[in-house]
């Protein structure tokens, strides 16, 4: 444990010593990681943010007129951080999304399918957090981070012992039976064992590059028009920093002869282009716009959304309205160009999107139904419960499915009734799809229709997984007691162990233990935390069994996560695999007593000493403090 007051390492890292701002980070990392996923209920997101705010703090460390209160004032950043992450990263990274699907061969960001499913991955812990309000929410994401004490959180709010318990205890009340999802989610969402030096890396190449590249960014546009040719040439230059400095200079510049070159980048083999695209900033060259709107009309598809994602910026532009409506209308024969044209109209106008969405949804593609249900969601359309109903039904795309649901639900009474209707008398896929709709509500008949779906439900991987989460979110209990009566079928739907995987502890029968030992390494490692759960530190042999065989990698990944979990009950097992002749226990080992702030210098020395290169990193990997 660092015992240097953070004035004193403010002081230190301001004079040049990076290992004093990497104490500061070590220090405050589940602070700001739990302060971020208050405000943001996303992991991914809140752990951008942490990256980016340390990275602010380090910048305008010379601005901090008080190094003793560093704490607060990263508070500060971080709430910055988070809200500006809000209204523009997400943004930002949605139309990636969108726009990655239709981007081919080039795919720069998860296709909108893969993006859906991340997101719906997160929904059930996103949705009981956000049923908090943002002081509760704050406090229950700083305690379950990394088992933050009252006091600590006291004092980085800067309130009182007493309020954090009050908030603390209100949210638990609030969150009674998503708890244990919601604190099982906390321990796999920790941030990485070398967070603090992977911002210590991205310090460094700040000093050698990105500093010095943002700098000569600035000057080069500063030049101005007599830098233009030369910038034109340095497009051409093998070094990927040169080109990308002389791109955004020229984009900074806004010179017309950079038209053509800049354009050149549109077909270019070079991943560090979308920048220019997605967001916007090559319209600033005079003539790059009407250039693309040339290109919707006669450019491949990757272009052609290249070409969107820039144009998605010109809001209120009605000439580029018009123009990529037409390819909206015209693009009957590719759903994705079709969709991704949607999204960009409705961006540039807004007021136009409940009509085109509406156009949408009444054309036979079920792909482009399912993206305009989705883009109801985003942009806060009503559609018609008629219209959504329709979706209801197997052949529509997984995720369209789930979001016609919530937009039936958006119309209240008659929504809720007119879904009530489908789960009793409807055809099964579409009684499956209401019971997905209704099982947010706690609805009592949606367990039997979801139960019946997810049986079905094995050719549909994603639909299946979407099942599952529903079950475990609002059916924990019933599901539990389903295995117990029917083992079977969890043989027959594997998604079920992973639901089963995220609930209360549970003593199952020996068919667990068939699956934790011949099932595919998903079912293996969902079975292996189950019996982790169930039996403590009985199950260690078992733990350290998987270890020492280090494949599937998969089983070992969970076999070392429940050891972690273990903590002291495992510390014995730990010493003696450390003495092991296996080279993946002493690297488990050593990983481990690292985790537990237990590896001692000897212990670390030897390590680093061992005859495979896996264990020499594994305990050098964070230098004891």
């Amino acid at each position: 444990m660092d015992r240097r007051t953070d004035a004193a390492l403010v002081a230190e890292a301001l004079a040049g010593r990076r290992e004093a701002f990497a104490a500061l980070v070590r220090k405050y990392q589940d602070y700001a990681y739990g302060l971020a996923i208050g405000y943001l209920s996303d992991f991914d997101l809140a752990r951008d943010v942490v990256q980016e705010a340390f990275l602010c703090a380090y910048r305008d460390l010379g601005k901090l007129r008080e190094p003793a209160r560093f704490g607060g004032w990263l508070r500060g950043i971080v709430r910055n951080m988070a809200h500006r992450a809000l209204r523009e990263l997400d943004r930002v990274r949605t139309l990636a999304g969108e726009l990655g699907h239709a981007v081919e061969p080039i795919s720069l960001e998860p296709p909108p399918d893969v993006a859906a499913e991340r997101a719906e991955r997160r929904t059930s812990v996103r949705r009981a957090l956000e049923r908090l309000n943002a002081r509760n929410r704050e406090a229950v994401s700083l305690y379950y981070v990394d088992g933050l004490s009252y006091a600590e959180i006291a004092a980085f709010l800067d309130v009182t012992e007493a309020a954090v318990q009050g908030r603390l205890q209100r949210a638990r009340n609030e969150l009674r039976k998503e708890l244990a999802m919601v604190e099982e989610e906390f321990r796999e969402r920790e941030l990485p064992e070398d967070f603090s030096g992977e911002i210590q890396r991205l310090l460094d190449e700040a000093a050698v590059r990105g500093e010095q590249h943002e700098l000569a960014i600035r000057r080069l546009a500063k030049i101005g028009a007599p830098a233009v040719d030369p910038l034109c040439e340095a497009l051409d230059d093998p070094r990927v920093p040169v080109r990308r400095a002389a791109a955004q200079a020229l984009c900074r510049i806004g010179d017309p002869r950079a038209l053509r070159p800049i354009l050149g980048l549109l077909y270019a083999e070079a991943s560090w282009k979308a920048e220019l695209w997605l967001t916007g900033r090559a319209l600033a060259i005079p003539g790059v716009r009407e250039a693309l709107l040339e290109v919707l009309g006669k450019g491949q598809r990757a272009e052609q959304g290249y070409a969107m994602a820039a144009l998605s910026h010109a809001l209120g532009d009605e000439a580029v309205f018009e123009r990529i409506l037409r390819v909206f209308r015209q693009s009957e024969e590719h759903s994705a160009l079709s969709g991704a044209a949607l999204s960009v109209c409705c961006d540039v106008r807004p007021e136009a999107a409940g009509g085109l969405i509406l156009e949408a949804l009444r054309r036979p593609d079920r792909r482009l139904q399912a993206r305009a249900v989705w883009e109801a969601l985003r942009q806060g359309v009503s559609v018609p419960i008629g219209d959504c109903l329709r979706l209801f039904g197997r052949g529509t795309h997984w995720w369209g499915r789930v979001c016609a649901g919530r937009l039936v639900l958006q119309h209240g009474e008659d929504g809720k009734q007119a879904v009530e209707r489908l789960l009793r008398e409807g055809p099964p896929a579409e009684r499956c799809t209401a019971a997905m709709a209704l099982a947010a509500t706690g609805h009592a008949g949606a367990f039997e229709a979801l139960r019946e779906g997810l049986l079905g439900a094995f050719h549909d991987r994603n639909w299946a997984k979407a099942l599952s989460r529903a079950l475990a979110l609002q059916f924990g209990g019933k599901l539990a007691d389903w295995a117990e009566a029917d083992p079977d079928a969890f043989l027959r739907a594997p998604a079920l162990l992973w639901t089963l995987a995220k609930g209360e502890p549970r003593q199952y029968g020996p068919w667990m233990e068939f699956l934790a030992a011949e099932g595919t390494p998903s079912v293996r490692a969902a079975a292996l935390r189950i019996l982790a759960r169930q039996r403590g530190a009985d199950f260690l042999p078992d733990l350290r069994r998987c270890l020492r065989e280090g494949r599937p990698r998969k089983v070992a990944q969970e076999a070392f996560r429940q050891m972690l979990r273990l903590g002291d009950q495992a510390e014995p097992v730990a010493l003696e695999m450390l003495e092991s002749e296996r080279w993946t226990e002493r690297k488990a080992a050593a990983a481990l007593l690292r985790r537990w702030g237990k590896l001692t210098p000897a212990q670390k020395a030897r390590a680093e000493q061992d005859s495979h290169v896996a264990v020499r990193h594994a305990g050098r990997r964070r230098p004891q403090e």
